[in-house]
Formats: C-alpha cells, structure tokens, sequence
C-alpha cells in the first residue's frame, strides 16, 4: 500500500510539468512563416512582348507546330486552325494553355510547348545626365545600377540621390519611383536595386 502511495505522490509533479509544458506550446502556437522575397531579390516573371519571336511546337503534330513566329504590334500571333492568338503581355506556359484549349476543337488531346527563341521587347529608356543616354535592349533580368552601367555612368552634373524610375508595374497605371543611388552603393537601400522591366524608364536629373 505504501508503495503505491509513493508511486502516485512521484506521479503528480510530473503530471503538472507536463501541463505546464502543453499549455506553454498551446500558447507559442505555429512559427511564423518565412517573410516574402522582396521585389529587388526576385526577377520578375518574362511576359511575352512584342517583337519577340517564339517556337509553338504541338507534340507529334510537325504540321501545326511553327517556329519563328513574331509577335505582331497588335500582340498577336497567328497560328494554323486556330487563326489569330493575343501573345503579349502572358506567359509562355500560359500562351501554351491557351493554344491547348484552342485546337481540342480540332485535334485529340493536344499538348503544345511555347519557346520564347529570341527577345526583343525588353527595352529600357535611359535618359538625363548620363554619358550615353538612349534605349538598351537586354536578353536576361536586369538590376538598376547594370542598366546604369550599360550607359556609361553619370556625367558630372547628375544628381544621384533623386533617380526616378518610370515602370508600368500595374495595368494601365504608370508608377514613379524615386531612388537615392548613393544609399545603393553604401549598402542602406539595397533593395532599391530594382528588377526593371520592359519598357521601364530610368531618368537621371
């Protein structure tokens, strides 16, 4: 009887640490999640632009894939069966979806591939007190401070703490981004290094 008495003093203590512990994990509740990848560290996303030119290949089918194929100025291209396709401003795999969807008309489970061949729509605008102003066609992600670079720096007349960066970041809407070019270089605005975008316009006053 002793024993058993014994047993359940030496049982109470641990029963209460471990209620302690549970209601101390209850109360911490799940980690947060990892804080998103910022706008400077990610590039953004290719969409199809015009002027560029594109593979559409249907899988088994060499008689409705074509290779070549460039973007008109309306954005659209042409494609057997199913006429005309709007391009840019999308994606290559979501321009494959479409055209997928497009030809189940005519042609039994079709899968069909988009391959950008070659880019032409990814241009940047430099303007102001820079050695070479004037528009620059890139082929990969491009940061702020390279396009800068592709224009030969600043003349001695720049004022590089008030960049301004015209981007069509938002449909139908055109932001103004200012930017202090010696908080970059120093280290406190990193992220003011941005990814720019086709079309972007960098101004240098």
């Amino acid at each position: 009887m002793r024993r058993q008495g014994f047993t359940g003093v030496r049982l109470l203590p641990c029963a209460g640490i471990i209620l302690l512990a549970g209601t101390l994990f209850a109360s911490a509740g799940p980690p947060p999640p990892p804080a998103p990848e910022t706008s400077a560290s990610v590039p953004p996303v290719y969409l199809i632009g015009i002027g560029d030119v594109l593979g559409v290949h249907v899988w088994r089918d060499p008689d409705l894939s074509r290779t070549g194929v460039m973007v008109r100025p309306d954005g659209r291209i042409s494609l057997p069966l199913v006429g005309d396709v709007q391009a840019a401003g999308i994606t290559g795999s979501t321009l494959s979806s479409i055209v997928s969807g497009m030809l189940k008309e005519y042609v039994n489970d079709p899968h069909v591939t988009v391959i950008i061949e070659a880019i032409n729509s990814y241009r940047v605008y430099v303007l102001g007190h820079v050695l070479k102003s004037g528009v620059y066609a890139f082929q990969t992600p491009t940061r702020l401070v390279e396009a800068l670079a592709t224009a030969g720096g600043f003349d001695q007349f720049a004022d590089t703490s008030h960049l301004v960066v015209l981007s069509s970041r938002t449909a139908g809407a055109q932001a103004h981004i200012e930017i202090d070019f010696k908080k970059i270089v120093s280290g406190a605005r990193l992220q003011d290094n941005i990814y720019l975008r086709p079309g972007d316009t960098i101004v240098v006053p």
